[in-house]
């Protein structure tokens, strides 16, 4: 009776092992179909396969970069099975949804340039990423990717982030480009310990610049002029139908003195030296700005902010 047992058993291991060894036959064997035509073509041109030629398990498994930038994607479904891939270049495409792009755990570097992208959530998984390009897109927070602990580079320019706190835990962060976005609040980067090598965050609304002060110095490039230095205006940007009276200070403590002009000429040692309020009569048109920051307060006349310290002039 044993002896019968241990038969069926063996039979019934040898048709289960035939049966897996048949799918994984047929799963390598078969081909790579994309959905997105300019998908399939652009992975063509990476692969330099002509039309015709089936992309295969092989080739997916020799890949480990591709660069599919500029090629009118909007569909990245079937790249899941590029899990090999460390680099992928989706720069400038159409697309949307990166659910796709989930499985590829290897990912080490991932640029997403200039799509119509919304939702990180997708690749919150990707936890060997070390560098992240989601510039020109339509992001609103960072919160799906605050797991990413290992990200050295991260670059979320021009999108519409309001808080920098999913950050938090990015300790390896080195460069941060946080242009043009919504960020009130610039001290969750005070808690990045390698943030040294950029930090740009030109174009946002900043309300504690000067948090900065101590840290400023040891950025090796950084986009905005000391935060003691920026000019704190009296009047918020608005076009004014009635006279006003403006004043001018520094943002921290700051010897020197303001120069400014109120024609559109460039700031320099000849312009005028504010010494007290400046009033503008009605219906005359008012900007101010000062180094990087600008602010308009109406069209057509400029007034441009220049803070020195004898001799040397900041812009």
């Amino acid at each position: 009776m044993k002896i019968k047992q241990s038969l069926i058993l063996v039979i019934l291991l040898l048709i289960a092992g035939t049966a897996w060894g048949g799918a994984y036959i047929i799963a390598q064997t078969q081909n790579i179909t994309f959905d997105d035509p300019n998908l399939e073509h652009a992975v063509r041109e990476e692969l330099q396969l002509p039309d015709g030629e089936p992309i295969t398990h092989d080739h997916v498994q020799a890949t480990t970069t591709l660069d599919l930038s500029n090629q009118q994607i909007s569909n990245v479904t079937g790249l899941g099975v590029f899990n090999r891939l460390t680099a992928l270049d989706l720069s400038e495409n159409n697309i949307e949804n990166l659910s796709p792009l989930g499985d590829l755990e290897r990912l080490d570097t991932l640029t997403l340039t200039g799509n119509r992208i919304t939702d990180l959530e997708p690749i919150a998984g990707l936890s060997t990423l070390t560098s992240l390009n989601v510039r020109e897109n339509h992001i609103e927070t960072l919160e799906p990717i605050s797991e990413l602990i290992h990200l050295t580079e991260l670059n979320i320019r021009e999108n519409r982030i309001e808080s920098l706190h999913p950050l938090l835990a990015m300790e390896q962060l080195e460069d941060l480009n946080a242009r043009y976005n919504n960020i009130i609040d610039i001290e969750p980067v005070l808690n990045l310990p390698m943030l040294r090598e950029r930090l740009y965050i030109e174009g946002n609304p900043i309300e504690n610049i000067t948090v900065l002060t101590d840290l400023y110095d040891e950025v090796q490039d950084i986009d905005i002029s000391r935060p003691e230095y920026h000019i704190d205006f009296s009047a918020d940007g608005a076009v004014y139908q009635q006279a006003q009276t403006i004043e001018l200070d520094t943002l921290g403590d700051a010897e020197g003195v303001i120069h400014y002009t109120v024609d559109g000429t460039t700031v320099d040692e000849d312009s005028p030296v504010y010494e007290g309020p400046l009033k503008l009569q009605k219906a005359k048109p008012f900007a101010r700005s000062f180094s990087q920051k600008t602010g308009t307060l109406a069209p057509k006349l400029e007034m441009r902010i220049l803070l020195t310290r004898t001799p040397i002039y900041l812009f």
